[in-house]
C-alpha cells in the first residue's frame, strides 16, 4: 500500500519529468524479497523469525532476506553447514536497502569453513546473495564438532560426577552451571553405520575424560571404550547399551534415548540444582527429558578493529571473540603476528594476522585492522535527559583523522555537563578526548532536553506499546505519551546547519529545502558535514554528479523514531 505514488491528474502530454512517478522506500524493501526469491524456489527453515531463507533447485546458489527494523546495526551469522557441499571459494554478497537507498549491492565477502559473519545497518532489508553451496548436509551433529548439552529445565549442562573409582569402575554423571573453560562439559556426537530401517545411533564420549555414555542396570554412567579388536565383549562398539538415539518434537530441543533400554536421558527427580544426578528414565519428554544440543565449536574469530598514531605501535588485546554456528560469544586468548616498526610511521591501515586457541587447544586465525592517522577532532557525540535530571554521557566518541581515518577515543566530559540544563532543547557541551599517546582533542556532547509526560503509571516503564496496525508515520508509542489531543508523537527531522567543504551553505534555514552554491574542491566529491535538529535523527547524503561542474547533493534526515523525513537539495557548482 502506497509503495508507489502515481499522480492521477496529469494530461495527456504529461512526460515523467513533469508528472513523475514517485517510489518510496517501501518499493525498495519489497524489491529486497521479489528480486532474489524467485518462483521455483524452495523456503528452509531458519532460526531467525527476522529472516527468511529460499535454495534454488538444480543450481549452487541460495538466498536469504534479513530484516532490521531496530535503531542499531545487527550482526548475523549464517551457518551453511547444513549444506552438502561448499565450494573453496563460496561467497556472500549483501544487498542492502535503507534510508541511504535502494538495492544497494555491497562488496562479496569470503566464506570461512561452513558460515560467515556479517552485519546489516539500522532500520534496513538486507538480501545475502549465497554463491558455492549445493546439496544438503548431514544437520546438527557434524564430524570434528563437540557439543554442549545443556537441560531444558533447569540451564545446567551434563558433565562426569566430580568422584571417580580409581579402579576404572564406571562414574555417574551429573549437571553444574556452564562454564566455557571446562572441557568436561563438552561431548563429542559420534555417529555409528544405521541399519536399514533404522534411525541413526551415537555413541557420546565425554571431550574431557575419553569416556563414552553408558545405560547400565537402568543406571545412566562414563565408561571407559573397549580396546580395538575386543571381541566377546558386551561392552563393545556393537552394545546397544552404550549406543543413543537422538528424537526430537521440532522445538530446537532433543531427547537422547538409548538403544538398549529404550529409558531417556534424565534429570533425576526433576532437580535443577547443581551436582543433580543424571539417570535414566521412561519417556516423558518432559523438560528434565529434553536437552539443548549447542555447537562449541569456534568457526571464525571476529574482527579486531583499533587506531594508534604515526610512529607508534599499538597495543594489541589479548583476546578475541569467537564465532560459534550460533553466532558471536565470549572470547579466545590470541597472540599477534610481530609487525615491523616501519608499517606504523605511515598514515594508513594495517592488517594483523593472529593464533587465537580454543578450549580444546585448537587454533584458529585472527585479525586485526589498525587505522594510523592523526587526529585533531571528533564528531559530536549525543546524549539524551529530561529537565530536572542528568543526562547519561557517553563514554567514548569517534575522533577524525587527519587522513580519513576514525576511532573510537574514552572521552572526559567538562563537570557542567552532568548538570541538568536549564531548558528543554538541544544544548552543547564540551569534552576532552585522550588519544594513545596521552594527548587530548576537543570533543562535544549534544544534549536533547525534554519535558517529562504523564504516563500511564499501570505499565512497567520496559513494556513497550504495540499495535496490529498502525496509520502510516505515527507509532503505537503515542498511545501512552499523556497528550490525550496529540495524534502521534512528532520527532524531529530537520536540520539546523549544512556545511560544504567546511563552509556552512549560506542563509541555511530548516524550512527551506533547497540551495545553490558555489564551492571549490579536489577529488569527485565535495565533504558534506550536516547538523540534524535532533542529535538522534539519521541522516544520508548522496551526491548525483549531473555534469564535471554540477553536482547535486540530496541530504536525507530521518526521524528518531523513523515517522519524519525531511531531504535538502544543494546544486553547488564547481569552482
Amino acid at each position: 500500500w502506497g509503495s508507489i505514488h502515481v499522480p492521477f491528474t496529469c494530461g495527456p502530454d504529461a512526460t515523467p519529468e513533469t508528472c513523475p512517478i514517485q517510489l518510496n522506500t517501501k518499493f525498495d524493501t519489497i524489491r529486497n524479497f521479489t528480486h532474489y526469491i524467485r518462483p521455483g524456489d524452495r523456503l528452509v527453515a531458519v532460526n531467525d523469525p527476522s529472516s527468511v531463507a529460499a535454495i534454488r533447485p538444480a543450481s549452487d546458489a541460495a538466498t536469504v532476506v534479513s530484516v532490521n527494523a531496530g535503531l542499531s546495526p545487527r550482526a548475523v551469522t549464517l551457518d551453511l553447514s547444513g549444506f552438502g557441499t561448499i565450494a573453496q571459494r563460496s561467497t556472500v554478497t549483501p544487498v542492502v536497502s535503507s534510508a541511504a537507498g535502494g538495492l544497494v549491492r555491497g562488496d562479496a565477502v569470503a566464506v570461512s569453513g561452513t558460515s560467515v559473519a556479517l552485519t546489516v545497518p539500522a532500520q534496513s532489508v538486507t538480501t545475502f546473495l549465497i554463491d558455492g553451496v549445493s546439496g544438503v548436509g548431514t544437520g546438527l551433529v557434524q564430524p570434528n564438532h563437540v557439543y554442549r548439552l545443556s537441560g531444558v529445565q533447569s540451564g545446567r549442562c551434563l558433565v562426569p560426577a566430580s568422584s571417580s573409582d580409581p579402579a576404572g569402575a564406571p562414574t555417574g554423571i551429573v549437571i553444574a552451571t556452564t562454564d566455557e573453560s571446562r572441557v568436561d562439559q563438552l561431548w563429542s556426537l559420534r555417529p555409528m553405520t544405521a541399519e536399514a530401517g533404522n534411525r541413526t545411533r551415537y555413541t557420546i564420549v565425554n571431550v574431557g575424560t575419553g569416556q563414552r555414555l553408558a545405560a547400565r542396570d537402568g543406571v545412566a554412567v562414563l565408561e571407559d571404550p573397549p580396546a580395538t579388536g575386543t571381541t566377546g565383549n558386551t561392552r563393545s562398539t556393537g552394545d546397544s547399551s552404550a549406543q543413543w538415539i537422538m528424537s526430537t518434537t521440532g522445538d530446537g530441543t532433543w531427547t537422547f534415548v538409548n538403544a538398549g533400554t529404550g529409558r531417556l536421558l534424565d534429570v533425576s527427580g526433576q532437580a535443577t540444582a547443581d551436582g543433580s544426578p543424571v539417570s535414566t528414565w521412561t519417556p516423558t519428554s518432559g523438560p528434565n527429558q529434553r536437552w539443548t544440543v549447542i555447537d562449541e565449536t569456534v568457526l571464525a574469530t571476529s574482527q579486531v578493529t583499533t587506531y594508534t598514531l604515526p610512529g607508534l605501535a599499538p597495543v594489541l588485546p589479548g583476546t578475541v571473540g569467537a564465532v560459534y554456528r550460533d553466532g558471536c560469544r565470549g572470547t579466545l586468548p590470541v597472540t599477534w603476528s610481530r609487525v615491523p616498526d616501519h608499517r606504523w610511521r605511515t598514515p594508513g591501515t594495517v592488517r594483523v594476522r593472529g593464533t587465537a586457541t580454543d578450549p580444546l587447544g585448537r587454533t584458529i586465525p585472527a585479525e586485526a585492522i589498525v587505522t594510523v592517522d592523526t587526529f585533531s577532532s571528533s564528531r559530536p557525540a549525543r546524549a539524551k535527559a529530561y529537565l530536572g535530571g542528568q543526562p547519561d554521557l557517553p563514554a567514548t566518541v569517534t575522533g577524525i583523522g587527519d587522513h580519513g581515518g576514525t576511532a573510537e577515543l574514552p572521552v572526559t566530559w567538562d563537570p557542567i555537563a552532568g548538570q541538568s540544563p536549564g531548558s528543554a532543547g538541544v544544548t552543547s557541551l564540551p569534552g576532552l578526548a585522550r588519544l594513545v599517546d596521552g594527548t587530548t582533542v576537543d570533543a562535544t556532547v549534544r544534549i536533547q532536553t525534554t519535558e517529562p509526560v504523564r504516563v500511564n503509571a499501570a505499565l512497567d516503564p520496559g513494556v513497550v506499546a504495540s499495535a496490529t496496525f498502525t496509520e502510516s508515520g505515527y507509532s503505537a508509542e503515542a498511545l501512552r505519551n499523556g497528550e490525550t489531543t496529540d495524534k502521534g508523537w512528532l520527532y524531529d527531522a530537520t536540520a539546523t546547519a549544512i556545511a560544504i567543504e567546511g563552509t556552512p551553505v549560506p542563509d541555511f534555514r530548516s524550512e527551506t529545502t533547497s540551495y545553490e552554491l558555489a564551492a571549490c574542491f579536489s577529488g569527485r566529491r565535495p565533504d558534506v558535514a550536516v547538523t540534524p535538529s535532533d542529535p538522534y535523527a539519521e541522516v544520508a547524503v548522496t551526491v548525483d554528479r549531473r555534469r564535471r561542474d554540477l553536482i547535486a547533493i540530496d541530504v536525507t534526515i530521518t526521524s528518531e523514531d523513523g515517522s519524519r523525513t525531511e531531504t535538502y537539495r544543494i546544486t553547488v557548482a564547481r569552482c
